[in-house]
């Protein structure tokens, strides 16, 4: 199972703008076990999103889907710094970075 934490900077005024492209492209995700997406109370532009996919098949499809190509594009309008990105990979003995 792969886990995956994105942290994600919104421009100022623009965390509803987000929030909507989120919300119409999430109904849109294939393949995700679990995807969470938080708003942290101390930093209110700044978004953490958990997913935990089957694979690294299912995860690269997903990423090169339409719909998924058209949200970086709408996201790459509201994002004030580069998407934090990390990956973790959990097997049978554990999890792996």
């Amino acid at each position: 199972m792969i886990k995956l934490n994105v942290l994600i900077h919104i421009k100022p005024n623009r965390e509803e703008d987000y929030l909507r492209s989120v919300d119409k492209h999430i109904k849109n995700l294939h393949c995700s076990i679990c995807h969470d997406i938080f708003k942290r109370t101390y930093e209110p532009r700044r978004f953490v999103t958990i997913e935990y996919r089957p694979d690294d098949e299912v995860m690269i499809k997903h990423y090169e889907s339409d719909h998924f190509q058209l949200f970086l594009r709408e996201l790459d309008e509201v994002l004030e710094k580069p998407i934090d990105f990390k990956k973790y990979i959990y097997n049978s003995a554990g999890s792996d970075k």
